[in-house]
């Protein structure tokens, strides 16, 4: 596996996705965007490229992708329920 990503870089990456969703397709958007945020995370992980200890709840947060992030397991699927 590959060396991991700075979490600022993911951060910026977070952060121009959704900044172009919401311009584009306003309010509606951040669902899409926040799909997506997940979508990369996930990928980085299986890569190796992103730390699994990575808080991914605070980079939802501190990206004002959700005000809190909830994560949970069940039957062997992770769930995330942004609010």
């Amino acid at each position: 596996m590959g060396e991991c990503v700075n979490v600022e870089l993911v951060n910026a990456i977070f952060y121009g996705i959704n900044k172009g969703i919401g311009e584009v397709m306003g309010e509606g958007g951040m669902v899409l965007g926040r799909r997506t945020s997940s979508a990369i995370t996930e990928y980085l992980k299986k890569r190796g490229l992103l730390s699994k200890s990575t808080d991914i709840r605070k980079l939802f947060v501190d990206l004002g992708l959700s005000e809190d992030l909830i994560i949970e397991e069940k039957d062997k699927e992770v769930i995330f329920k942004c609010s």
